[in-house]
């Protein structure tokens, strides 16, 4: 059978040095396996069938009898790893913290247990301009905060 660690070790190996990225492996019943994937330019569905191309050549599908489906983590996913921190540092996030808090503003920072968040909020016809410093551990949720303008 394959197990996550498997797949971690060989696909870590394979993407290191390429700007891809493991999000999150998960080995669903009947052992279906979903590899989510980023990438710190840009991730296209050749990158996808590269990856699913390259796994299917590691491990014997009729021996191991899985199916596969490889994709990016999407836009409206949270972020799970480090390097989603990274990749969208200048862009607009919204945290959920442990006590409750929501907070949306500008990645300005991360390092490996921190974010700092610039937050613009109007105040009485004034901007009132805040910076937090989040460890990751007081952080239940960050996700890219979308906006659409007409």
């Amino acid at each position: 059978m394959i197990t996550k660690e498997d797949i971690y070790k060989l696909l870590n190996q394979k993407l290191e040095g390429s700007g891809k990225y493991i999000v999150d492996i998960i080995i669903k019943p009947a052992n279906k396996i979903c590899i989510y994937l980023d990438a710190f330019n840009n991730l296209n569905i050749d990158d996808c069938a590269e990856v699913s191309h390259w796994f299917n050549k590691q491990f014997d599908r009729e021996v191991e009898d899985y199916a596969l489906e490889v994709s990016s983590a999407g836009l409206t996913s949270p972020f799970k790893v480090s390097q989603q921190y990274e990749k969208n540092k200048g862009k607009n996030i919204k945290v959920k913290t442990t006590d409750g808090k929501i907070l949306k503003g500008l990645l300005k920072d991360f390092n490996n247990d921190t974010i700092t968040l610039v937050e613009n909020n109007k105040i009485k016809g004034k901007i009132n301009i805040t910076e937090h410093i989040i460890n990751l551990n007081n952080i239940t949720e960050t996700k890219l905060d979308i906006q659409f303008f007409k």
